[in-house]
């Protein structure tokens, strides 16, 4: 994953962060359809940033530093000195280390150390953690570092509840638990405090220019406060009805600290009013510095496309294609078997309107494998895809059921039956729940394997299966907006 944290860090590098538009068109859909899902998801309630310059920390507010002792914030503002506020949680699987990371790598190249020029306070919102994870982790940061005097202006901080939320509360730090992911969903930035204690500067992303943190540190010093950076903007205009939620992309800027603009009525837009698919683009590309287009019809990518002068990303075109998706499917496929070439991937489901798979068919073709299509007769993959690939070399089996090609088989990937994509709902019920993977079934499989799915399911997969270490679905989810990330960095020219 290091290679892509480091492309996904560059995304943050920009002096002025990039606006991405994110649309997704359905032009058939009826109005009652054609709407951007209502607020954001659930697990994203509450979570962001709202900035709080001029704000002045809670000084009393205590804390247990890496040693276990009791102190307040007030005791690091008593000298003179600016600071960074980082607000993480020690144990965090990803997003936090590489806020810390960034810290760390921006404040190498300054002739300024912790401890003699500012301070550094990173404080743990996990009120569960403890001084022993936090010693472990400033051990940790200060070896990278490679200044062994800045133990002493560096300061790992955790503490209870009530005090973690006076802290947040003042900076606008929204985050939350998730219990089904056993993770909180949080935003990612660092804070540039005043030497009294005052929020000057935040400044957002996973990697920070030296140079803006030398001035915005300088400023601080001074007592100035700075004016809001600007964050990475998405538009959305997402009323595909075969989905309900916040599309990837958006919700990979939204981990990067950017901010999402809604678009809840587009029953108004122009684009309700008959305006072409060319002349949408071409608006959103004045806002913009990179599309991310959606679209119910096949090929609307490439009309898009044809007609932008910024780039166009396709998260979907209809029945035809999803090429991040398959991009994300190939990573997940190398971290979970550690390669691809030699293994036996079995696609099942629905290979007819399932773009995914057509997708990640198409890409594995690249590779040597060898592809198995399970799925009912209404449903195969399409005939020219089969024959596209067949020219290229690829061995492909066709069948009605798992039981002949499970025993071989590596990479299982699952796809839900797609109601919205049937005009005759009695050919819908004939084939609804005609493959569940069950723990029973999972027996069949080889001991190393992955159990791959594009999700939503609506039952393809039982729950049970979650706890199986094979169950490759959620941590492909992940992998997902990694993925999506460093490509936004390398159509920016940033990777």
């Amino acid at each position: 994953m290091r290679s892509f944290n480091i492309i996904c860090a560059l995304i943050a590098r920009r002096t002025l962060a990039a606006t991405v538009a994110i649309a997704a068109f359905a032009f058939t859909a009826p109005a009652s359809q054609a709407q951007l899902a209502t607020g954001i998801p659930d697990d994203l309630e509450g979570v962001g940033i709202t900035e709080h310059v001029g704000a002045k920390l809670p000084l009393d507010a205590s804390f247990r530093d890496e040693d276990g002792k009791m102190v307040t914030l007030g005791d690091y503002f008593t000298e003179e000195k600016p600071a960074i506020l980082t607000l993480v949680y020690f144990d965090c699987p990803m997003l936090c280390s590489l806020v810390i990371n960034g810290t760390v790598d921006a404040i190498k190249t300054l002739k300024y150390t912790p401890g003699s020029e500012f301070e550094i306070i990173t404080l743990s919102f996990d009120p569960t953690e403890t001084p022993t994870l936090a010693k472990l982790k400033k051990q940790s940061y200060i070896k990278e570092y490679g200044r062994p005097e800045a133990a002493a202006g560096w300061h790992f901080l955790t503490g209870d509840e009530t005090n973690i939320k006076r802290v947040t509360e003042t900076v606008g730090f929204g985050y939350k638990w998730n219990e089904k992911m056993q993770q909180y969903a949080h935003s990612a930035a660092i804070m540039i405090i005043t030497p009294d204690g005052t929020v000057s500067q935040y400044l957002y992303g996973i990697a920070y220019e030296p140079q803006t943190l030398r001035l915005s540190l300088l400023a601080a010093s001074q007592g100035k406060l700075g004016t809001p950076l600007e964050k990475i903007l998405m538009y959305c205009f997402h009323f595909d009805s075969s989905e309900g939620k916040y599309t990837p992309s958006a919700l990979g800027i939204m981990r990067l600290g950017g901010s999402v603009i809604q678009i809840n009525e587009v029953r108004y837009s122009s684009v309700a009013k008959g305006e072409s698919l060319p002349d949408t683009v071409r608006t959103l590309e004045c806002y913009a510095d990179i599309i991310v287009l959606r679209h119910p019809e096949v090929g609307s990518a490439a009309v898009a496309a044809e007609h932008a002068r910024k780039p166009i990303i396709n998260a979907g075109d209809g029945t035809g294609e999803h090429p991040t998706q398959a991009l994300l499917d190939i990573f997940t496929i190398r971290e979970e078997l550690g390669a691809i070439d030699g293994l036996t991937v079995t696609m099942l489901g629905d290979l007819r309107y399932g773009r995914t798979v057509h997708s990640l068919a198409r890409l594995l073709g690249r590779y040597d494998v060898r592809l198995n299509y399970v799925s009912p007769e209404i449903l195969r993959m399409p005939a020219e895809l089969v024959a596209q690939l067949k020219e290229q070399g690829v061995q492909q089996t066709e069948c009605d059921s798992l039981e002949p090609v499970m025993a071989a088989t590596d990479v299982l990937y699952v796809t839900r039956i797609q109601k919205e994509r049937f005009t005759d709902l009695d050919e819908y019920e004939s084939v609804k729940g005609a493959y569940v993977i069950t723990p029973e079934i999972m027996q069949g499989f080889r001991p190393r394997m992955a159990l791959m799915h594009p999700l939503p399911r609506v039952g393809e997969i039982a729950p049970e299966v979650d706890s199986d270490p094979r169950a490759a679905y959620f941590r492909q989810m992940e992998y997902g907006l990694y993925v999506r990330m460093a490509l936004l960095a390398m159509v920016l020219g940033k990777a």
